[in-house]
């Protein structure tokens, strides 16, 4: 749990500044904590989603060429421009199974659901936390025994925490699978 305190600090450090994160009151760090992470959530999730459109336009102009140049290669068998047709069909289809490999093993649509997913959660949190509703009324709070600027931080860390948590074991896994094919 210290890497994810360490990485939430240094995000924090990069939103303030190098103001001392701990001399915020509580009310101004629990905002801090969960706001200065919503445009990082939001900013990550359209890039990933663009990278997997992007992606998909790709993929389809590639698929959608490959059987028009081979049908043009026919027409043109007999010289040189239907030799260059089959070579551009095969390259149009060779980038067709890359883009469709990469699609696969990078998930961008999925990464961008996860991102927009943790902002999501943070702006209702924040939302709770204003207007004292949820877990963070009054009733709640006395019954978990917390204050409300508490809580806030806790649950947003724990929001932010989970993303640190996703990260270190994706690249747990990329590590254990590239030793194992070496």
């Amino acid at each position: 749990m210290a890497d994810i305190q360490d990485y939430i600090e240094i995000r924090l450090k990069g939103i303030l500044g190098e103001e001392d994160i701990e001399s915020l009151p509580k009310a101004e760090r629990a905002k801090y904590v969960g706001r200065g992470q919503i445009p990082y959530f939001s900013g990550a999730a359209s890039r990933e989603q663009k990278k997997g459109r992007d992606l998909q336009d790709l993929q389809i102009a590639a698929a959608a060429a490959t059987p028009l140049l081979i049908g043009a290669a026919e027409i043109f068998q007999d010289n040189n421009l239907g030799t260059l047709l089959r070579l551009l069909a095969l390259v149009a289809a060779a980038a067709t199974a890359f883009v469709t490999g990469t699609l696969s093993v990078r998930k961008h649509w999925e990464l961008g659901v996860n991102y927009r997913a943790r902002e999501q959660s943070l702006i209702s949190q924040l939302y709770y936390w204003e207007m004292s509703a949820g877990a963070y009324a009054e009733a709640k709070l006395k019954e978990a025994g917390k204050d409300k600027n508490t809580l806030l931080v806790e649950t947003c860390e724990g929001i932010i925490g989970d993303d640190v948590e996703y990260w270190s074991n994706a690249l747990k896994d990329a590590s254990s699978r590239l030793k194992g094919t070496g």
